[in-house]
């Protein structure tokens, strides 16, 4: 039984944040300067919506990016043990959306790293990096 179009990328399509993700960040595959500039780049950051019902998982495989969907009613599902993350950050949504849009209050920032929401911070602001990039591309 073949899969039409629609089928298919229905199902690539994330849920939650994911689905908020993958609007912005699947431009870059077909972006030369982020291909070329994350070229030998392995990394997979997780975005989990404390507030939400799935956390994302933000995939960049030399050059390439996609995103997963997780439910996030499990705790223990999200482990860095089980889905492999080398950063991540907990957040509610208004406190994502406002690190989408502009720059976070650092002293937010510095709080959710000491309380646990914030692993591995040097990858998880690769996100920063991926926006900068889209940014530069519009103008």
């Amino acid at each position: 039984m073949t899969e039409t179009k629609s089928e298919s990328k229905k199902k690539e399509m994330p849920l939650g944040v994911g689905n908020i993700l993958f609007l912005f960040f699947d431009k870059l595959n077909n972006n030369d300067y982020f291909k070329e500039k994350f070229k030998d780049t392995e990394v997979k950051i997780l975005i989990n919506t404390i507030d939400g019902k799935y956390a994302a998982l933000v995939i960049i495989n030399k050059g390439t990016i996609s995103i997963e969907s997780f439910p996030n009613a499990n705790r223990n599902d999200l482990k860095k043990s089980v889905l492999g993350w080398d950063g991540k950050l907990e957040a509610t949504t208004e406190f994502l959306r406002g690190l989408f849009t502009k720059n976070p209050p650092p002293v937010a920032m510095i709080k959710k790293m000491f309380t646990g929401k914030l692993r591995g911070p040097r990858k998880v602001m690769i996100i920063g990096k991926l926006f900068e990039i889209l940014a530069s591309e519009e103008k």
